[in-house]
């Protein structure tokens, strides 16, 4: 293998020339080096074949892009072909390309394109290209040589590839950074302007290593804001993080600095042209504080003044950068005010204020000299300079000053309408040194009242002059609202350059409105008569007393509320009306408000009054009493032993209650209880809406059949001025039945065994209109009388003295057939006759049926036997005629019996007469008393006389036996109890 040694440039030769020289040297070593060795053995008469390849050498890279084309330089690539036997010449052709953003140039300048083939002469000396990059990247240039027509020249590789680098180039720029930067200047003081140095790189590579170089023009250049060190070169890597520079000024105007970068011997790096910046240079504005006091005097004595007018101001020497700091005036030997009254003290004063001057008014301590100063704030701004403060001098002279005095102290004037306490003050004059004496007059005025010389505030004030004033002057305000009067003191100027007269005095009077203490009542106006009820109270109606005051804070301590009321009436403080309160008693206003009970003593209107009562004073007033009527009704219900019959109590209000006993049957009425209800006052109805009447476990009744079902609330319509009459009956089963023993236990016969009896009432209760009511609700007083109906039954009663033998009927028939069917009988005849003995219309001799029964037997041929007969058949016709009611067999036969005896003698009736065959008259006609119709009803249900027991019971109020058994008469007994079937348990 051949080498070549490179030559170097000889004289005269151009640098492309040598450029091309030595490429050539380079892709004839690189052709040599990537030939295969060939052993060559020629024989004889043997075939040469020259292979030829394609060949792409890379002589230089990376190329470099610059977008402004100032450093573009291509990359350098070789095309040659490498031939096995040269001596036979490859005869074809080669075609470049390039895929890329880039062009191929012949010249290193890049201004001939590459052509796109190119001969084997051309390839086979070794052809370099230019790779010019139209941007950062890679190519790749591609050789593509053509077959050649001679058969022993054979194309091995017909094409080679290269890839090409095509970096950017790193172009540095230079920066100064100067934005808003301001020089200031001003004589020997300055404010330097900082900027800032820098350089910026396209890529940053290849690095930038050289360095910056800052000049200025116009000033000068420091590293420190004092202006100290000056500036020098700063390298690269200073520059790349921000230079900080100051610039001092030399002269108002600008400054001018440039900063350029130094050059570098790298085909990768071009440096821009420096760069530069203006600061202007401005004038330093000086403020001055001024303090104009010109020929302004002070006066000064004691408490009065007359303040000297000055004015406070700044001057600026530019007046750019405008100066926004406060002045902040202090005065010795005084005060500062904004007014002359000397009112508002001076505080500091903005820049915009000053500029256009600001007065104060300077009031001096003490006669003397008063020393003004102003002084400026500082600002911090590099553009402004703050002067020191300045100072204003003012005289303070002493003055005869004469004022006005109004002394309220703590004076109040009272109002309340033509009511009022007047409020007493004190006028006069104070001079501060005496000489001259001031010898004018005071004139004193009022807004919102009315001056008067004297307590009463009969004599209107007119002016003093000033020898009374000296000594002060007492005059009462008289307020005409409540609020505030206004006395004001003015004194008459003088012509006297000695004396100055004060401005006019006024004095503030608080006019306070008079308390007014008013009594208050609420109450029920509907109060019912309480009569001492079984058990019960009538509600009491409430009494609510406060005292209503305007205003709370002004009033007498010993302030109380006096209660009266009429003897119609009693009240308590309790609702169980047992802590009376009596009329006349008097509660403490910390007592207040207090609620009390009112029971009725009396029937009619009572008059209840209240007074506020304590020591008078001037801040408050006491109203007149307050007063209610209440209505006070009395209730009655009135009550008869029975139906028709005479009141149980004539007198409500005797310790005994009303008091009856009902009966009841099973769960059916058996009595009745009327209840006549008094008819109420039309005083009572305008106090209250309605009356009830209250009851448990009662039916209420307008008849006295229980026919007809009657309302207990009643209204004043129900009564039209007359009594209402109700009836009540036992509602329900009376006791429970578990009370009863069963049947094989019963309990032994007696003849007065204890009652079953369940305590019962009636009660009327009237509401009060909400009009009437104490809180405007309406309410109910209950209990206004009370009647007690104790219940007991009938049925029970023979219950418990048979132990339950009259339930063995329950196999025959319906659960107590024999008792239903005694008790209907007994109570359907019993019905019939509302007197107070069942019997009563039979029992008289003559006409009446006793009488007619006896004339039945009045046959004087007869005998024992046809007289019983004859009296039995005209029972039973009298039964069946008169009554509807049939005899049955059995009993007839024991009615004809019971007359045989007592004829024949064998039975003996007390108080009996042989005029009426040994009867009485007393026991009336025998069998029709209620026992044995009831017994006849039985036997006629088809009852076995053996399973019959008779029980008499008083079903009315005499002589205290309700609900006791008496032994039946004579006549009844002599009937049932013989010849012993039924059993007669009461005799």
């Amino acid at each position: 293998m051949m080498k070549r040694s490179r030559s170097p440039i000889r004289d005269g030769e151009s640098e492309e020339l040598a450029w091309l020289d030595l490429l050539r040297l380079h892709a004839a070593e690189q052709d040599l080096a990537n030939a295969p060795e060939v052993s060559v053995v020629v024989p004889c008469e043997q075939t040469v074949t020259n292979d030829v390849t394609a060949n792409v050498a890379v002589a230089h890279v990376p190329g470099w892009f610059d977008d402004a084309g100032q450093g573009t330089r291509p990359a350098i690539v070789m095309l040659s072909i490498i031939e096995t036997h040269p001596d036979l010449p490859y005869q074809g052709s080669g075609t470049v390309s390039v895929t890329g953003d880039a062009d191929l140039f012949c010249d290193s300048n890049c201004t001939t394109p590459a052509a796109e083939a190119f001969t084997a002469e051309a390839l086979r000396a070794t052809l370099p290209l230019f790779v010019r990059g139209n941007s950062a990247g890679n190519v790749t240039v591609t050789l593509t040589i053509t077959p050649d027509a001679n058969p022993n020249v054979r194309v091995i590789v017909p094409s080679a590839t290269e890839v090409v680098g095509i970096q950017a180039i790193n172009v540095v720029n230079p920066t100064v950074t100067v934005g808003e930067a301001i020089a200031w200047h001003h004589e020997e003081q300055f404010a330097a302007a900082q900027i800032t140095l820098g350089l910026a790189e396209s890529t940053g590579q290849p690095p930038y290593a050289g360095r910056g170089r800052p000049t200025v023009v116009g000033g000068s250049l420091f590293t420190d804001a004092n202006c100290e060190t000056p500036v020098d070169a700063f390298d690269a890597g200073a520059l790349r993080h921000g230079v900080t520079v100051y610039v001092k000024g030399a002269n108002v105007g600008n400054a001018s600095v440039q900063l350029a970068l130094d050059a570098v011997d790298s085909p990768g790096i071009r440096v821009a042209p420096p760069q530069t910046g203006d600061i202007p240079v401005q004038a330093i504005n000086v403020v001055s504080p001024t303090v104009t006091v010109g020929e302004a005097i002070a006066w000064h004595h004691e408490e009065q003044f007359a303040a000297a007018q000055i004015t406070l101001g700044l001057a600026e020497s530019t007046g750019q950068p405008p100066y926004a700091g406060r002045g902040r005036p202090t005065v010795v030997g005084g005060s500062l005010f904004t007014d002359a009254n000397c009112e508002t003290p001076v505080d500091a004063f903005d820049a915009d204020a000053l500029r256009h001057g600001v007065t104060v008014y300077v009031k001096g301590a003490n006669v003397g000299n008063a020393s003004v100063q102003l002084a400026l704030d500082a600002v911090d701004s590099p553009g402004i300079r703050v002067a020191p403060p300045q100072t204003g001098d003012i005289p303070v002279q002493a003055i005869n000053v004469v004022s006005p005095t109004v002394t309220v102290g703590e004076a109040i004037a009272w109002h309340h309408e033509e009511q009022f306490a007047a409020a007493q003050i004190t006028l006069g004059l104070a001079e501060s040194t005496g000489q001259p004496p001031y010898a004018g007059r005071g004139r004193p005025t009022v807004v919102g009242g009315s001056l008067f010389t004297d307590a009463n505030c009969e004599t209107p004030v007119d002016a003093f002059d000033a020898d009374a004033l000296r000594h002060g002057v007492t005059v009462y305000v008289k307020g005409a609202n409540v609020g505030n009067a206004s006395v004001q003191l003015a004194l008459d100027a003088v012509d006297s350059p000695g004396i100055r007269v004060a401005p006019p005095r006024t004095g503030d009077i608080p006019i306070q409105a008079i308390n007014v203490v008013s009594p208050s009542i609420r109450c029920d106006e509907l109060v019912l008569v309480h009569g001492n009820h079984h058990n019960r109270s009538t509600d009491p109606s409430r009494l609510i007393l406060e005292i209503d005051q305007t205003d709370p804070t002004h009033t007498c301590g010993d302030l109380n509320l006096r209660l009266d009321y009429g003897a119609q009436i009693a009240c308590f403080r309790d609702q169980l009306c047992t802590n009376a309160v009596a009329s006349g008693t008097t509660f403490a206003a910390n007592q207040l408000p207090v609620t009390l009970y009112m029971r009725g003593v009396t029937a009619g209107n009572c008059d209840v009054s209240a007074e506020a009562r304590g020591t008078a004073g001037s801040a408050w007033r006491l109203a007149a009493r307050a007063s209610k009527t209440v209505c006070v009704e009395k209730i009655e219900l009135q009550v008869p032993t029975f139906a028709g019959g005479l009141s149980l109590n004539p007198d409500p209000l005797l310790n005994a209650p009303k008091q009856r006993e009902l009966h009841a049957k099973n769960n059916q009425a058996f009595t009745f209880a009327k209840m006549t209800v008094t008819a109420p006052s039309n005083a009572f109805w305008q106090k209250a809406d309605q009356l009830s009447l209250e009851h448990a476990n009662l039916e209420v009744f307008d008849d006295a059949a229980g026919a007809l079902a009657g309302t207990a609330l009643l209204n004043q319509a129900h009564f039209g001025g007359h009594p209402v009459v109700r009836y009540f009956a036992t509602q329900g089963n009376n006791p429970a039945w578990d009370a009863i023993p069963t049947h094989g236990h019963g309990i032994p016969a007696t003849r007065n065994p204890v009652k079953v009896v369940t305590a019962r009432y009636v009660s009327c209760a009237a509401r009060i209109s909400a009009a009437a009511s104490a809180d405007g609700i309406p309410r109910t007083l209950n209990h206004g009388d009370v009647v007690c109906l104790d219940t007991f039954s009938f049925d029970q009663h023979l219950d418990r003295l048979t132990g339950n033998e009259c339930r063995t009927r329950a196999l025959a028939g319906p659960a107590n057939t024999d008792v239903a069917l005694a008790l209907a009988a007994a109570h359907k005849y019993y019905g019939r006759r509302t007197a107070f003995w069942v019997n009563r219309n039979y029992r008289a001799i003559g006409g009446s049926p006793f009488g007619l029964f006896l004339n039945s037997m009045n046959n004087p041929h007869g005998n024992n036997n046809t007289w019983a007969t004859a009296g039995a058949n005209w029972i039973e016709n009298f039964l069946l005629n008169d009554h509807g009611i049939v005899l049955n067999a059995q009993m007839k036969t024991r009615i004809r019996n019971h007359i045989f005896a007592v004829i024949s003698g064998a039975t003996v009736i007390p108080h009996g007469t042989n005029a009426a065959y040994g009867f009485a008259a007393l026991y009336g006609v025998p069998g029709v008393h209620a026992e044995c119709l009831a017994t006849n009803q039985l036997l006629a249900a088809g009852v076995a006389a053996t399973d019959v027991t008779v029980a008499t019971y008083m079903l009315q109020e005499q002589h205290q036996r309700q609900g006791r058994p008496f032994v039946a008469c004579p006549n009844c007994s002599g009937i049932l109890v013989a010849p012993g079937q039924f059993r007669v348990i009461t005799g």
